[in-house]
């Protein structure tokens, strides 16, 4: 897209310069340095859950759903990646939620990244709203702790800026639909007074992975803090998918999204699915937007070329030209 203020149509996002991003960014209240906030202990406690439930999905385009997996406690874990995985806080206009998030790396600041990678509704309300506030990112988050600094151990981490995709904000809505493929964010947070970044703090961050065709994602382990019943937030699950993302479609006009079985509830939108992909070693390849109730299977968006444009541009890597 060339460079003039004609950066409104979502459709076109994937074409965006750096430029483009900036202005329609700003335009949302997004690319401005966001209030850091402040929450205690009764605060985090007391937040409910950001999620959204499917909508209609069209049996075109959609595959049967996948068997059930169940969420089990990381406790123990030999995971060598589970301080790259925490919980997101954040105030909307109905209150205080909580969300998913998972640490990535910044090609533009290698071994120093301070982006979290999360879904779009865990950062903006969707068509109409706004960006949420006060959002927080606490990686390792243990809500079981005795103490507050158990809590965080790894500190907490004030979002300054975020970008989620132009379809969430023209679309967003409660309930899943063809939007939901576009259900990601990115935000950037700022390193708690005497910490380095926060990738070198928690001594882990994921590549992402873009436009990966579903057939070639191995069985992905996907990730979250659901606070929803049996679950109350306060420990990091984890789904082990058996088997490849099947296919979920509400529009066959968009691309499908990725659904794995997996039993965790909300909360654990925006959280990370991770596989291990042959030559690139373990990345993430999507993250958790919509699952039903009662809790069966769990949704995703295929990340694209529009995911990919939003991470540059956040990284600061998107030409401006």
């Amino acid at each position: 897209m060339a460079d003039t203020d004609t950066a409104s149509d979502p459709r076109d996002a994937g074409n965006w310069t750096g430029a483009d991003w900036k202005r329609w960014s700003e335009r949302q209240g997004m690319a401005t340095d966001m209030p850091a906030g402040r929450w205690t202990t009764g605060d985090m406690r007391q937040a409910g859950a950001a999620f959204r439930t499917p909508g209609t999905v069209g049996n075109a385009g959609s595959d049967p759903v996948p068997a059930a997996v169940a969420a089990r406690t990381t406790v123990g874990s030999p995971d060598p990646d589970l301080a790259a995985f925490g919980k997101i806080f954040m105030r909307s206009s109905s209150g205080a939620l909580v969300c998913s998030g998972t640490v990535v790396k910044d090609p533009a600041r290698p071994g120093r990244s301070n982006l979290v990678w999360t879904a779009a509704h865990c950062l903006h309300e969707g068509k109409g709203g706004r960006p949420m506030r006060d959002v927080v990112f606490v990686p390792a988050f243990d809500g079981n702790a005795a103490t507050e600094t158990a809590m965080h151990p790894l500190g907490t981490w004030p979002a300054a800026r975020s970008v989620v995709s132009p379809q969430w904000v023209a679309e967003g809505a409660q309930r899943g639909g063809p939007v939901s493929q576009f259900d990601f964010g990115v935000l950037r947070v700022v390193p708690p007074a005497g910490a380095s970044s926060l990738e070198e703090t928690v001594g882990a961050a994921l590549d992402v992975g873009f436009n990966v065709p579903r057939d070639r994602i191995p069985a992905p382990s996907v990730f979250g803090y659901p606070a929803g019943a049996p679950f109350d937030g306060t420990r990091l699950q984890v789904c082990r998918s058996p088997l490849r993302p099947t296919r979920l479609s509400f529009d066959v006009s968009r691309p499908t999204m990725l659904a794995v079985g997996c039993t965790m509830t909300g909360g654990s939108s925006g959280g990370g699915w991770v596989t291990d992909l042959p030559g690139r070693g373990r990345i993430l390849v999507s993250n958790t937007s919509i699952g039903p109730t009662p809790a069966q299977w769990l949704a995703g968006p295929a990340l694209g070329t529009e995911a990919l444009r939003a991470f540059q541009f956040l990284g600061g890597t998107l030409p401006t030209r």
